[in-house]
């Protein structure tokens, strides 16, 4: 979990919003907790891909940077989906898929080539 995706969960806590948060890092979780400390927002070490959440509980979710370094990526997405309310919001950003550390197969599902 990075820091600025911590300090905007907070800044949701501030008006009023539920805010979770799942990294499979310890030390991520830690962080988090200690920046969230003073708001209402729960941390815990999860997986995407297998979300610790009921279905259809969330109103929206934020997954920054995080969807190519997912092992499945497809089941990743299916697991938002499960957890999001039918009128849900997913918000979703990614890193450059040209990273050396990013998988081929993962590259070639991008909608772009190198050049």
């Amino acid at each position: 979990m990075q820091e600025v995706s911590v300090i905007m969960l907070t800044k949701n806590s501030e008006r009023g919003c539920k805010v979770s948060g799942i990294d499979l890092s310890e030390d991520r979780i830690e962080m988090a907790e200690s920046l969230g400390r003073p708001y209402d927002c729960q941390f815990q070490i999860g997986n995407a891909e297998k979300l610790p959440f009921e279905a259809g509980i969330f109103d929206k979710m934020v997954s920054v940077c995080s969807l190519e370094h997912f092992d499945n990526d497809d089941r990743a997405l299916a697991e938002m989906n499960r957890v999001l309310k039918n009128d849900g919001t997913l918000v979703l950003s990614v890193d450059s898929f040209t990273y050396a550390s990013i998988k081929k197969e993962i590259q070639d599902k991008a909608l772009f080539t190198n050049s």
